[in-house]
């Protein structure tokens, strides 16, 4: 029977792994109600060591997800202005954690509106991350083209390796540093090999991307310790209302008045559209996406598919303006769907680490759960 409280070496036996999901307890008044002796029932309704998904699915859902970013970041520089960046994403920011709120509640309604008290600076510390990267990107679009995002992005594989290595996630191997120069390498063929391809000067524009590449990566590795714990969509709820929080206060200090009253050159259509898509696609659907991707993948290889953006910017340059899609930007896109598969079969040989990772991260049960009543007669008649 798993234990729900043991922590797991790296190579301790898998039948000896913590469960790494939890359960709600319904009334937290009551005390007299004992916590059940396994986790049968997660808090995604799963069975505490559910299957993983197929690679299919998990691909899938984490292409979708760059693409959403992909085109969210040529709505930012043709309809968001500088001045209106940090308005804008506060405003968004707490629509987003009022959506969240609510769909969490609805598709959780026993769950807890807060983490444990241990989580909370985790938690906190997300969302502060998050809103920092919105707030980078916003801004650094008004200066720059989505071009220099897709220069510097695939930086942000190399720091998430470097960081989920550093603090014992993953290991170094030499397969997966070769999956991971693939896929960037690749990235780089496909933004240099487009038409009419001009990095932007603006030092300040590629200084903010690079800083929020390096916070993505912080992101990705930081959410592993309550992403196991915790419903993907409960996580990035509370992340986005600690972002909420951080903006708001952000925006009470540095702020301009009425930012959003007009997009870039009047288009208050353009604007609007592009708030609705930043609320529902690129933060609460994507967001939400990640973090269930990042219960089945490891940080490095996640961050690795930031890789795919510069094919669906190729790819949308073509739809918007015309521009032709060349053969160096088909060659770079063959090199990185290869270092995402390259890197993607290493990490079967990584199970021991991610199931040690889910034990530790999880520790002794968050939550429990009132017992049913057939698992009340079953210890009846136990």
């Amino acid at each position: 029977m798993l234990r729900a409280s043991s922590r797991a070496s790296l190579h301790e036996d898998e039948d000896d792994d913590a469960a790494c999901e939890t359960t709600r307890l319904v009334d937290d008044d009551d005390d007299d109600v004992e916590p059940p002796k396994a986790a049968s029932d997660g808090l995604n309704g799963e069975p505490a060591k559910a299957a993983p998904p197929s690679p299919w699915l998990l691909w899938s859902v984490v292409a979708l997800v760059q693409l959403i970013f992909s085109g969210f970041a040529f709505l930012l520089h043709e309809f968001v202005d500088r001045d209106e960046a940090l308005a804008f994403t506060c405003a968004r920011e707490i629509a987003a954690a009022a959506l969240l709120l609510i769909v969490a509640r609805g598709t959780r309604p026993g769950f807890a509106w807060l983490p444990q008290e241990s989580d909370a600076p985790v938690v906190v510390g997300l969302g502060a991350i998050e809103a920092i990267v919105f707030v980078c990107v916003a801004t650094a679009l008004a200066l720059v083209s989505p071009f220099n995002v897709a220069v510097l992005s695939p930086s942000i594989p190399v720091f998430a390796a470097t960081l989920a290595v550093g603090v014992g996630q993953e290991l170094a191997t030499w397969p997966k540093a070769a999956g991971l120069g693939l896929a960037i390498g690749g990235a780089l063929v496909v933004v240099f090999s487009a038409p009419h391809a001009a990095l932007g000067d603006h030092a300040l524009g590629n200084a903010l991307i690079l800083f929020q590449c390096v916070c993505q990566a912080v992101y990705l590795v930081a959410q592993k310790k309550v992403v196991f714990k915790y419903p993907p969509v409960w996580v990035v709820a509370w992340t986005y209302a600690s972002g909420a929080v951080w903006l708001a206060g952000g925006t009470a200090v540095f702020g301009r008045a009425g930012a959003l009253e007009l997009g870039r050159g009047g288009n208050r259509a353009g604007l609007w559209i592009t708030f609705v898509y930043a609320v529902v696609l690129t933060g609460a659907v994507n967001f939400t996406a990640l973090a269930w991707a990042n219960r089945h993948a490891p940080a490095s290889t996640l961050a690795a598919s930031v890789t795919l953006q510069p094919v669906f910017t190729a790819v949308l340059r073509f739809a918007i303006y015309r521009l032709p899609i060349v053969l160096g930007q088909a060659l770079g896109g063959c090199l990185i769907v290869a270092g995402l598969a390259v890197a993607s079969l290493e990490d079967r040989h990584l199970n021991e680490v991610s199931a040690a990772l889910e034990s530790a991260y999880c520790g002794a049960p968050a939550f429990t759960q009132v017992p049913s009543d057939d698992a009340r007669d079953g210890e009846a008649t136990s």
